[in-house]
């Protein structure tokens, strides 16, 4: 009994190997971070969720909004054509901070750092000049320094009357100085600076940067280590001393850190240095705008669990302090300023009162542009609007650490309804369930992502969608192979009927009732219905006859049209050759018409079909031309005229093909010279199928006489491709497919995107001869 149980367990059935299927990618989802197998399906959960930003598009305002809090100055193209290139002269700086500080906003804050002095500052300029001619000067005795006319003269002048005097003058000239004193006076200046990663010898272990008004506080003292192993910074880039001590502890980070595909998705809300956390500019600005409340970074046993900017606002984080941005739009959604038009008194002050101002850049040639989700020129500048309008609503996108446990358990549901859906039921209703499941999982993603409540939550799409194809392909599969049995013997109820050219020649002719035959060039036809088992499911007995007879009337039909003789009928498929029993130079050109014929009868079937409620059906249709042994074969008894040989066996290969490459007819090379150019094929591949050596060229044949531009256009457009892609150029060939694809969508073109991303990750031999080999039938 005991071995009749294991029997019974360990039996196969497409059930088991759903269960199976459902099991590797719960045990993947679980452990796949440890073993690195997971990177590939978070780049998909990755571009997926970019696709639901632009899918969910601009935000509008918050209820209550009646403008965004954050806005941003922006030192345009326009505003350096008017005052010249960056850096500008710390005057005009202080003069821009002056202006917009008197409209009393909330917090002002640089996206811009000035690590050296002011080089264009008199004081600056004057001092070099002094240092390079004091060692040759005199200093004779004459009236004081007057107004100078230019520059050299000064230069004279000062020379003459001493350093004392020279050290006097100069002092007044100060333009580090000048913008010093905005910022000190103002207690709304944020200054920005950022952190480098990289050793570049010029850490000063002397130096250790301003805190900015972030404190650790631990939740669970018995931690050990830093939550910011791995992204702790190697060094600060700060203002100069005489900035920095002005603005004390108002001082932020500008950094934004983006991800392997180089975009910006989550920004370090807090760094932490030399055993101190230190702000995100934008924190630091709300951080200001609150009234320089304190600011906590909470410290959890997992990692950094959140931070808190006074008592009123709770930010969720990652781990390691990560935000991930609930950007509001593209580039421009924050209203923009340009600083030329505040320094020239052209906008209005009020438009800053008690808000949130950055200072930034959207000019391209100082180089502050940041992919994001919705497009890869974002000014970087706004992200921190982003961030400080995300805190503000509080509407934030969150990843808590028990939403891994909700991600297997989906997959362990989605795993258990397909694998009984599709073994047990009609496949019409599994690939509809399955069709139902793979539209779900992108739309519930969304629903979480973006809910009208406040908060969102990120989770995984790929390995959901992986559950439903490592599911659905094997079962489907295995349940096809399991019903062989149905349409086998359905091929066999057919396979007694001749055409009635042979039975005429045969009349005509009994001698010819031979089994020895004879080699012969022909044509051979191969055709199949796709889906035939479900068809076959959905229709009684009778139902199912009466419409196949409906189907391969038309087709035997159109096959003895053009001189064709119908070789058998294989349940749905249909065996044709051309060239016998009687000579047929144009047997090439003969079947190809026919087959033309064939896919233009089934087009006009169908809306009758529809209309009485049967099934939409598609074929697929293979051509060979070649030399093959025709005649009466079998036994003394029962025979049949029909063709064999391995020229046979290549059309039959090449109909199986149109499956995989969403085509309708495919013609072998040999078929393809034959037709010559009265017939527009697109070459499809190089092949070497199964059970042959050598490698094939097949076409796929699209129309007699010229094609309509549109297709041409694709055709010649995948041909180049084509012939990058043997050439190994695969870089070319992908970004050809690519905007083809764009314009022409086509599961042709995916195959070969799969398989140049394929070369592109592991490249082929040298000596590569750009065959692809089929493993099955």
């Amino acid at each position: 009994m005991l071995r009749r149980l294991l029997t019974a367990i360990l039996k196969p059935s497409p059930f088991k190997v759903g269960l199976l299927a459902t099991l590797a990618v719960l045990l993947l989802c679980r452990y796949g971070l440890k073993t690195g197998i997971n990177e590939n399906l978070r780049k998909i959960d990755i571009l997926i969720q970019d696709e639901l930003f632009k899918a969910r598009g601009p935000l509008p305002l918050a209820e209550g909004q009646t403008r965004r809090e954050a806005v941003v100055i922006d030192i345009d193209e326009k505003s350096l054509a008017v005052y010249g290139q960056w850096p500008w002269p710390r005057d005009l700086v202080a003069k821009l901070l002056a202006k917009v500080d008197e409209a009393k906003p909330k917090a002002i804050g640089l996206d811009l750092v000035f690590a050296e002095p002011d080089r264009s500052s008199p004081k600056n300029v004057l001092k070099r000049v002094m240092l390079e001619q004091l060692a040759e000067a005199t200093v004779p005795e004459e009236p004081p320094l007057s107004e100078p006319d230019d520059l050299l003269e000064s230069l004279k002048k000062i020379l003459d009357q001493g350093t004392d005097l020279l050290a006097q003058d100069l002092a007044v000239q100060d333009y580090d100085q000048m913008l010093a004193e905005v910022v000190e006076n103002s207690p709304r200046i944020v200054l920005g600076y950022f952190f480098l990663y990289d050793d570049d010898g010029l850490r000063d272990q002397d130096v250790v940067p301003y805190g900015g008004g972030f404190g650790f506080s631990r939740t669970d003292k018995s931690m050990p280590g830093s939550p910011f192993e791995g992204r702790i910074p190697y060094r600060p880039v700060l203002n100069i001393p005489i900035l920095d001590d002005a603005a004390e502890d108002r001082c932020g980070c500008f950094s934004t850190s983006f991800d392997d595909s180089g975009k910006v998705r989550k920004v370090p809300l807090v760094w932490e240095f030399e055993g101190n956390p230190y702000p995100l500019l934008a924190l630091q600005m709300l951080r200001v705008g609150l009234g320089r409340v304190s600011g906590t970074v909470d410290i959890g046993p997992n990692g950094v669990s959140g931070l808190r900017v006074g008592k009123e606002i709770q930010i969720p984080t990652d781990v390691i302090g990560q935000f991930y941005v609930n950007f509001r739009g593209p580039q421009k959604t924050f209203e923009y300023y340009s600083a030329a038009d505040v320094l020239t008194d052209q906008i209005a002050p009020e438009v800053f009162k008690d808000r949130y101002v950055l200072l930034g850049t959207s000019a391209g040639g100082l180089r502050d542009l940041r992919a994001t989700p919705f497009e890869d020129d974002c000014p970087g500048v706004e992200v921190h609007a982003n961030v400080i309008d995300n805190i503000l609503v509080g509407d934030f996108i969150k990843e808590p650490v028990w939403l891994h446990g909700v991600e297997q358990f989906a997959i362990i549901i989605i795993g258990l309804l397909l694998a009984v859906v599709v073994a047990y039921f009609r496949p019409l209703t599994g690939g509809l369930v399955t069709l139902v499941v793979l539209l779900a999982i992108p739309l519930v993603n969304y629903i979480l992502m973006f809910p009208s409540i406040r908060n969102g939550y990120i989770v995984s799409t790929a390995y959901p969608l992986l559950t439903v194809f490592l599911v659905f392909a094997p079962v489907m599969l295995l349940n096809y192979f399991f019903e062989g049995r149905k349409k086998r013997f359905i091929k066999n109820a057919f396979s007694t009927y001749l055409s009635k050219e042979v039975v005429d020649q045969l009349v005509n002719a009994p001698d010819k009732l031979s089994l020895k035959g004879e080699e012969r060039e022909l044509t051979v036809l191969f055709s199949d219905i796709r889906s035939f088992t479900s068809i076959s499911e959905k229709l009684s007995a009778e139902g199912l006859a009466n419409f196949l007879n409906e189907y391969l009337t038309p087709m035997a039909d159109l096959v003895m049209a053009t001189q064709g003789c119908v070789d058998k009928f294989i349940g749905d498929a249909v065996v044709a050759f051309w060239g016998a029993p009687m000579a047929d130079p144009a047997h090439a050109r003969h079947a190809a018409q026919s087959s033309l014929r064939m896919i233009a009868a089934l087009n006009e079937m169908q809306p009758e079909w529809e209309a009485r409620g049967l099934p939409q059906i598609k074929i697929g249709i293979g051509l060979n031309t070649g030399m093959m042994r025709v005649g009466n074969m079998g036994s003394t008894t029962r025979f049949d005229y029909t063709v064999m040989g391995d020229n046979v066996n290549l059309g039959s290969r090449l109909e199986n093909l149109n499956k995989t490459y969403g085509t309708s007819i495919i013609v072998s090379v040999a078929t393809r010279q034959a037709l010559g150019e009265e017939f527009y094929c697109r070459v499809l591949d190089k092949v070497r199928v199964k059970g042959k050596q050598e490698p094939v060229k097949i076409y796929e044949l699209i129309c007699e006489g010229e094609p309509p531009a549109e297709v041409r256009a694709e055709v010649t457009a995948f041909e180049a491709a084509f012939a990058d892609y043997q050439a190994q150029r695969f870089a070319e060939a992908q970004k050809k497919l690519l905007a083809v694809q764009k314009e022409s969508p086509k599961l042709l073109h995916k195959i070969y995107l799969s398989r140049i991303d394929a070369f592109l990750e592991t490249p082929p031999a040298k000596d590569w001869d750009g065959v692809y080999t089929f493993t099955s039938k």
